[in-house]
């Protein structure tokens, strides 16, 4: 996606209300659904293990961070609960590129990247060609946006 069509994904989001911007009173800890699922409702574990998302069940369900994730067995749970940094979408599953900008965007998890054992999550399918160009430099912009609207801030 071309920075051009970025900046014109992030207005229409902005306008609709899709995102929430620059108040860590706005932004929650994790990007919730209106039921307070995390990444809707896909297991957070399979990305790395099955190396694709993979909606959960609800039968296999933790509470961290204030958001219910979903997986699809009880060891990708535990695996999960043992180590959530590990495994949990950078950002507080909030959209990569949206956070280079200082704005909480929901993000999409189909369109995921695991980068040096990161999980990252952005706001729409596609390539990742602007990120992978630049990405030091937007990760160290989204981590200094994060630190200032993320919770707790």
């Amino acid at each position: 996606m071309g920075a051009a069509m970025f900046r014109w994904l992030l207005t229409v989001a902005l306008i609709l209300g899709v995102g929430s911007a620059f108040s860590a009173d706005n932004v929650k800890r994790v990007a919730t659904n209106d039921l307070g699922l995390a990444i809707e409702g896909y297991d957070t574990v399979a990305y790395f293990t099955m190396n694709k998302p993979v909606k959960g069940e609800a039968q296999f369900t933790a509470t961290w961070q204030g958001a219910r994730w979903h997986f699809v067995s009880a060891d990708n749970r535990d695996k999960f609960e043992s180590d959530p940094d590990r495994y949990a979408p950078q950002f507080g599953a909030y959209c990569t590129m949206a956070m280079t900008k200082g704005i909480a965007v929901t993000a999409d998890p189909l369109a995921w990247k695991i980068v040096e054992g990161r999980l990252y999550l952005k706001a729409v399918p596609g390539p990742w060609t602007d990120f992978d160009k630049a990405r030091p430099r937007l990760l160290t912009e989204a981590q200094r946006h994060w630190q200032k609207i993320g919770p707790g801030n």
